[in-house]
């Protein structure tokens, strides 16, 4: 039996916005009336969730309006019919519950109706042939009776300083192992020194492996240095695709970035203000800095694009 492999998670306006825009424009029928969908198709206000197959590639979508107006549900041809319409319809449908919505309302082409139906839908009006107005009404998310207090913050470690290559790689193996979902990285150019080391290459494959749903995010800003040079790291990222994603900055600001950095999801940091030399600090929990370095990686990450050289430089 064949077991479809995809996830569905949430997309990101700007980075995500061809894929989705490529998503509804597979997704079109024949008699629709235009040839291709425009920009605007893609409101930049509503939440959307993306579907990627085990190969990162887009393979459906599908937005929620603040008003609770489900819009752009889409799949590609090829996946119609293996459950990716109902896992984003579903996660949709979540997501409204959790953002207090009392009531989410949407128009189903006729190849749509049966699944909106099976998920509690009911029909409102038809207005168009084929295209029916439905509605669910949703029960306010209560909090589960009984549930424990929430453990207390994990204690902040005081940063120790990091003065040689031995002490960032094994300072970075142990953030590595300490992480449950997500693994941020910052390179240059992924120094063969640290990263093609068999420490942080066991590191990185056993938190892809062994843990589930997890990402490592890797911000390469010169992937042009590697040009014609296989690196290790590089051949694991591409067998293991939908954990382990590349990107690479675009605007200028970013790729001059002088700094580089490794997060854990546990809090934790590694930080080298200068990227081209072995000193720096690290924590394994200290929270007010993670916090920080978060939130500019993410900032870098957005603005960034998918890292497609490796694939045409045959590494």
């Amino acid at each position: 039996m064949n077991i479809p492999d995809f996830r569905v998670e949430p997309a990101n306006y700007r980075a995500d916005y061809d894929d989705l825009l490529a998503i509804l424009n597979a997704d079109k029928q024949p008699d629709d009336e235009s040839d291709i969908i425009e920009a605007d198709s893609i409101n930049p206000q509503s939440i959307y969730f993306i579907a990627r197959d085990n190969q990162h590639l887009p393979i459906g979508s599908g937005g929620l309006t603040s008003e609770g107006f489900i819009e752009g549900l889409a799949v590609i041809p090829k996946w119609y019919n293996q459950g990716v319409e109902q896992a984003l319809l579903t996660a949709l449908i979540e997501k409204a519950a959790k953002s207090g919505l009392t009531e989410i309302k949407a128009q189903a082409v006729e190849r749509y109706k049966t699944l909106f139906e099976r998920l509690k839908f009911t029909r409102v009006t038809q207005n168009n042939p084929g295209v029916y107005s439905l509605s669910l009404t949703l029960e306010p998310v209560a909090q589960k009776p009984g549930r424990p207090d929430p453990k207390p913050a994990p204690e902040s470690i005081e940063p120790d300083k990091l003065e040689s290559l031995s002490a960032i790689l094994e300072a970075s193996t142990q953030l590595i192992a300490s992480a449950r979902r997500q693994i941020c990285i910052i390179s240059k150019d992924l120094e063969w020194p640290l990263y093609a080391q068999n420490s942080m290459l066991e590191a990185l494959k056993s938190f892809a492996i062994n843990n589930r749903n997890s990402l490592v995010m890797i911000l390469i800003q010169d992937p042009g240095a590697l040009n014609g040079r296989s690196h290790p790291l590089i051949d694991l990222a591409q067998r293991l695709p939908s954990a382990i994603q590349l990107r690479t900055p675009t605007e200028m600001e970013d790729l001059g970035y002088p700094s580089a950095l490794l997060l854990s999801d546990q809090r934790g940091y590694l930080f080298r203000l200068n990227n081209e030399q072995a000193k720096g600090d690290w924590s394994p929990c200290l929270p007010s800095r993670s916090k920080q370095l978060a939130e500019l990686f993410e900032r870098l990450w957005q603005r960034a694009r998918p890292c497609t050289e490796f694939r045409a430089l045959n590494l």
